[in-house]
């Protein structure tokens, strides 16, 4: 949000979510949201026009499916080759109905308004590369801001290797190699830090004493912040719920032998229904614990390690305020230094172990921050994207 406000000094802001749009009006901010742009006429062309290109897909599944049994061949799974006819069809028809809504919006926000640049936040799913895409086709500078590193390993094919932007804000040294090897250009790539995460620099962040007394635990007591996963794309290479249930099993187990509290924290992208979910298992566990979405500093600041289900960023973000982590490994990603501690989850007890005794003790956590936050470890990563994103426009 000081991006927003740093950005709406020179310019006014079209937000592609309405969510967001709201929280900019809010801050007395002056914004719009693409939205306005989609009345009903807009969204019966939009409709109309998906059908009918949803159409051609059903017309062509017979070819589709023969293309999809020659890469997958007999080990494939049925969805993707003999019954792509069941889902295929719908899928394709609800994304088509958003992208031709969102296109059709493009084209009468660009008609309306000189716009000075574009500004993603990922370069990944559909909708941002249509805005980069579209963008592209009228001469408009593209440019990505990630909002968190992504932990391939090398050699890994991965579709967070195609960048699309023609200028990526990188948060450090690791985030500039990974996108300079997938192919963009180093000039077109620009280390400011992560504008996220200078609010852990600020003053307003909780100590332990206060965090605790908020979440009504006791000084005394050990406390493990779990931080969650959700199933994506990406994930596909892994072994969905299953990994995920090991990972929550060997957490419970390792707090009953720590006779740990345990904090749940939820992956903002989790469905919300996984909160009762966590819940419960904390239950048959017969331990204490709570589970939060939000409020990440104070579950972070109550904290004596954080277990990441996978190589989670909030490692970054509790190495910041001085928390130490592990995680647990998963197939197709790592972080690309010695820290965070890892390991599967039968090895999470040493792992863990390792961590928590890291502590307040290990130098190496501010210099992993570093390579993660070239702001670290004063912030300031705002000013420098609001910057080079005004440098970029003009």
């Amino acid at each position: 949000m000081p991006l927003w406000a740093g950005l709406a000094e020179k310019y006014d802001l079209t937000f592609f979510a309405p969510n967001a749009a709201r929280q900019a009006l809010g801050m007395g901010l002056s914004a719009s949201s693409m939205a306005e742009y989609a009345d009903g006429d807009l969204q019966e062309e939009a409709a109309n026009e998906a059908a009918r290109l949803s159409a051609n897909v059903v017309n062509a599944l017979p070819q589709l499916q023969e293309q999809f049994a020659a890469v997958y061949g007999a080990d494939g799974a049925p969805e993707l080759t003999t019954d792509l006819h069941a889902w295929l069809p719908g899928f394709v028809h609800h994304y088509l109905k958003e992208s031709v809504a969102m296109l059709k919006a493009l084209e009468r926000l660009y008609t309306a308004k000189d716009v000075a640049a574009c500004l993603v936040h990922e370069d990944v799913t559909y909708s941002m590369r249509g805005l980069v895409g579209f963008a592209k086709t009228r001469d408009v500078p593209t440019i990505h801001l990630p909002h968190a590193a992504c932990h391939l390993l090398p050699g890994v094919r991965d579709i967070h290797r195609e960048a699309r932007a023609d200028v990526v804000l990188a948060s450090g040294d690791y985030m500039a190699d990974f996108y300079s090897e997938a192919g963009v250009p180093r000039e077109q790539i620009k280390t400011v830090g992560v504008p996220a995460w200078d609010c852990f620099y600020n003053e307003t962040q909780p100590a332990r004493k206060e965090a605790r007394g908020v979440l009504h635990i006791a000084e005394e007591q050990v406390v493990i912040c779990y931080a969650s996963t959700w199933p994506q794309t990406t994930s596909l290479r892994s072994r969905f719920e299953r990994e995920m249930d090991e990972g929550l099993s060997a957490v419970l187990k390792l707090a009953r032998e720590w006779q740990a509290v345990v904090i749940v924290k939820g992956h903002p992208n989790e469905d919300p229904r996984t909160a009762d979910f966590y819940s419960k298992a904390l239950e048959t566990a017969n331990l204490p614990g709570l589970v939060m979405r939000e409020h990440t500093p104070y579950a972070l600041a109550a904290s004596d390690v954080l277990i990441a289900q996978a190589p989670s960023n909030l490692c970054i973000e509790a190495a910041i305020v001085g928390l130490p982590s592990c995680y647990i490994q998963t197939e197709g990603f790592d972080y690309a230094t010695a820290l965070p501690y890892r390991s599967t989850a039968d090895g999470l007890p040493r792992a863990a172990s390792l961590a928590r005794a890291s502590g307040g003790v290990s130098s190496a956590w501010g210099e992993f921050v570093v390579t993660y936050n070239d702001a670290h470890p004063h912030g300031g990563a705002t000013e420098r994207a609001v910057n080079e994103i005004v440098g970029i426009a003009q």
